[in-house]
């Protein structure tokens, strides 16, 4: 039976970054993951299951923003990076730090108990692996959500996750449903080579554009504007994408009522470009489908060669299957990372939240909170305060996100950033990191 002090399920960034900082503390750590490469949904090579990282992706931050605070993308500033340069950089973090030797690939962990004290980990193999702490770093894009209306659709079915690229779609009348990120995304680049092209929207949504003009919309926020009061960060916003949120309206779409920062947006520079051009139709959700034909929840309808869902995923924890506090929708952890049950000690979900914004920052963020745990720096409070905190903090994610039928999985990160690293740099630090986090923080 192998050993460590903390053991990682999953090596994708969220992993990478619990590996690398526990690392830089001298914290005894091993991840495992299932693939047979570091962050496989990031490549677009497929090994055991199916890849996310179609031909057309892009981040959806820039690189000033969607970056681990030491080291930048190597994009041309303020850029979005694509998968391939993404993976790149992946990469180049894991070898840099050298954290090859603790990732070990191919290895799942199908179960996890509590015996004498410690997690017992019932690898793929049979084997067995012992920690004291285990962080669950697999995130919140586990398995597809699939949907229930369409489920009769006489067409072909692909959910985003099994999609790689618009030519297959080629000259066919094609229906996305869903209008996240995704799915915007695939309804652009689908629109060039359908017949037809519709995209499905389960409730109004504010689309932003990555650039308005040259300058990166991401940079409307920062650690330093995020100290602003929200009403002024929202006048900012609005004043930034008035000029594009008129052409949305114009273009049909319907704009939510509650503001921009106060609710998740989908980001897509082509989107309403391609609705304007009448390359693109919005429809309502869809209710039920007869053959070939969807009914949307208005009463209109129209037939379709094939329905791509972009309804996102459901998170899937394997090794803790009755787990109440994360959910698709709901996050109930102390500080959004540790569950309130005592049933589950030393266990930290990472990764398992939805910023408005970059989300590198944050799980780095995160990572350095968990190490300061492990290594006692930092105290979690009695199952009681935990309870209390994490009831306050749902009624101000509640306040601040009521539109949202995910509010409790929401943050706004650099605010949530600065929570976690205020409770790390109340600590004396160990080692010559003193103050690390904060001036690198600073700086992005």
């Amino acid at each position: 039976m192998s050993s460590s002090t903390v053991a990682i399920i999953g090596a994708g960034p969220t992993g990478i970054a619990m590996l690398k900082e526990l690392r830089r503390r001298g914290i005894d750590v091993v991840a495992f993951e299932r693939g047979l490469a570091i962050a496989p949904r990031w490549t677009t090579s497929l090994d055991d299951y199916s890849s996310p990282a179609y031909d057309s992706l892009k981040l959806n931050n820039s690189s000033g923003r969607m970056r681990f605070v030491e080291r930048p993308i190597r994009t041309k500033a303020h850029s979005y990076a694509c998968a391939a340069e993404f993976y790149c950089y992946l990469k180049e973090i894991v070898a840099s730090e050298r954290l090859t030797s603790m990732i070990k690939l191919g290895i799942g962990v199908t179960s996890a108990v509590r015996h004498n004290g410690r997690w017992i980990l019932i690898q793929s193999q049979s084997q067995l692996h012992r920690c004291e702490h285990l962080v669950i770093a697999t995130g919140l894009n586990a398995k597809p959500n699939w949907l229930e209306s369409i489920a009769d659709f006489e067409g072909a079915i692909t959910h985003a996750r099994d999609y790689y690229s618009a030519s297959r779609f080629a000259n066919k009348h094609v229906l996305i449903a869903g209008a996240g990120n995704s799915g915007a995304e695939i309804a652009s680049a689908v629109s060039y080579i359908a017949s037809t092209t519709h995209i499905s929207f389960p409730h109004p949504v504010h689309i932003v554009p990555r650039y308005v003009g040259r300058f990166a919309c991401d940079r409307l926020d920062s650690p330093v504007l995020s100290r602003l009061p929200l009403k002024v960060r929202q006048f900012i916003h609005d004043a930034a994408l008035a000029k594009f949120a008129r052409r949305a309206k114009a273009a049909g779409l319907v704009i939510p009522s509650q503001p921009l920062l106060q609710a998740a947006w989908t980001i897509s520079s082509e989107l309403v470009d391609r609705i304007a051009a009448g390359a693109i139709a919005p429809r309502r959700w869809p209710s039920k489908c007869e053959g070939k034909r969807v009914i949307f929840d208005d009463g209109t309808s129209d037939e379709y060669d094939e329905v791509i869902l972009a309804t996102g995923y459901d998170p899937d924890f394997p090794v803790l299957p009755s787990l109440p506090q994360v959910s698709r929708t709901e996050n109930r952890c102390y500080m959004k990372i540790v569950p309130v049950d005592d049933a589950l000690p030393s266990i930290y979900f990472a990764g398992c939240v939805l910023p408005l914004g970059p989300l590198l920052p944050v799980v780095e963020s995160q990572a350095r909170w968990i190490a300061a745990v492990v290594s006692g720096r930092v105290k979690i409070p009695t199952i009681q305060k935990m309870s209390e905190a994490v009831q306050h903090q749902i009624s101000e994610d509640r306040r601040r996100f009521a539109a949202a039928g995910t509010y409790s999985m929401l943050v706004d990160p650099y605010p949530y950033i600065r929570k976690l690293d205020s409770q790390v740099e109340n600590q004396p630090e160990v080692g010559n990191r003193t103050g690390h986090a904060r001036t690198a923080f600073a700086g992005l």
